[in-house]
């Protein structure tokens, strides 16, 4: 994916991406890259960033895509701390930080969802099914993005002061296109996953909030997106599930996307590229879906 831009946008800018090593966190973090900036990806296995950074799409030299050195779990807070000391030592600073690490299913079942896919969706299920699925999900995708944050701040401060007065760093959130929807949420994941969703989003919203009040520059935006590849998708739906699913109403759904396919790597990239470089973008949550949302209520 070669960059769009005459000038990178984020030429001397440093980011990272949690979840950064496959699917939307990988699109996205070849995205800043290919506009110039060096991007730290984070995760829990160290061998698939690694072989990221071996066949990733950045190709024009004006980035690079970093693997986290030690593999960083982001419900650890130690493995966060290790990050931000990582990051201050080598760069003093951050500018843009995306937090796209999240998972849909269950910890202690982490192919169940495959399984229920499988078979018909009773009207009345409601997945997970237990208490411990509920916390594992709220607190990888709406507890741990706000310390996430917060362990950051001191660097994000200086990634925009670093670029003078007027400068912001960016914060991006990665909800998903259910956070609104009432319809087929299993097709997606689970009820506890929208809802977790769409708490990411307000939380996002009150952070934008919180910085602006007190003069702090970072600008806090979400994009939600719709249907993307990704291990998940590739798993419950296939390599071509997506676009298949997409031409076609869902089981649960009102209608078809109206793009009639799923999402692309570049959408997303550029999508994050806009956010990070846009001073004047603040407090938004940009849908990502071909349209998926506005026919699905």
């Amino acid at each position: 994916m070669s960059s769009a831009f005459s000038t990178p946008p984020l030429q001397k800018q440093t980011a990272l991406v949690t979840g950064g090593g496959t699917g939307i966190g990988l699109m996205i973090a070849e995205g800043l890259a290919n506009a110039g900036a060096k991007v730290y990806i984070t995760g829990r296995r160290l061998n698939v960033l690694e072989k990221a950074i071996v066949t990733s799409k950045v190709t024009d030299g004006t980035g690079s895509l970093v693997p986290f050195v030690l593999s960083m779990d982001v419900g650890n807070e130690e493995d966060i701390a290790r990050a931000v000391e990582t990051i201050l030592q080598a760069d003093g600073k951050l500018d843009v930080l995306v937090n796209n690490a999240g998972f849909a299913g269950s910890k202690s079942d982490p192919d169940g969802f495959s399984a229920r896919k499988a078979a018909a969706y009773p009207a009345d299920s409601m997945e997970p099914e237990n208490v411990q699925d509920w916390k594992d999900i709220f607190h990888i995708n709406s507890i741990m993005p706000f310390f996430v944050v917060r362990a950051f701040v001191p660097l994000l401060k200086a990634g925009a002061e670093a670029r003078g007065p007027q400068a912001s760093a960016s914060v991006i959130n990665i909800s998903s296109t259910t956070s609104t929807m009432a319809v087929g949420a299993g097709v997606y994941g689970s009820l506890a996953y929208t809802a977790t969703k769409a708490a990411l989003e307000q939380m996002s919203l009150v952070l934008a909030f919180h910085f602006a009040q007190n003069n702090t520059p970072i600008r806090v935006n979400t994009i939600a997106p719709g249907m993307f590849p990704s291990e998940i998708s590739d798993r419950n739906f296939g390599k071509d599930g997506l676009d298949e699913l997409a031409k076609n109403a869902a089981r649960g759904h009102v209608s078809a996307a109206p793009a009639k396919r799923g999402g692309r790597a570049e959408e997303m990239g550029t999508t994050a590229v806009y956010l990070a470089s846009n001073a004047f973008v603040n407090g938004v949550v940009l849908k990502v879906d071909g349209g998926m949302a506005i026919v699905n209520p």
